[in-house]
């Protein structure tokens, strides 16, 4: 049987805030790359992904992010600060499923509970 070929999509912005609400220790991109590997690995070949944020704030995991082999999708914020990755993501998301024929599954890190 073929293996699946997998690709993720992080919303960085919301999965850091989440973490950080519900954990005392600072969890670093390097963590959540890792983590998402692993269930990848486990299901399929795991073939990268594209992390989604505003680098402007945070170049260090930028760099961190782009180190890893992912890539590092910048989205400026708003004036108020607020996070707007998910136009940008839901676009990137598409473009993958169009012109990647190969994919046979897409892992979606949202970190937001009306998702």
């Amino acid at each position: 049987m073929a293996k699946d070929k997998i690709m993720a999509f992080v919303d960085y912005e919301n999965i850091r805030i989440g973490l950080s609400k519900n954990y005392v220790e600072q969890v670093k991109p390097a963590q959540i790359i890792r983590a998402i590997q692993t269930l990848a690995k486990d299901r399929g070949e795991f073939r990268g992904g594209i992390f989604f944020g505003d680098w402007t704030r945070r170049p260090q995991d930028a760099r961190e992010i782009e180190d890893q082999g992912w890539r590092a999708y910048n989205v400026l914020a708003t004036r108020g600060g607020k996070d707007r990755s998910d136009m940008p993501m839901g676009l990137e998301i598409y473009d993958a499923f169009q012109s990647k024929k190969e994919m046979t599954t897409f892992i979606y890190s949202l970190g937001r509970r009306g998702f």
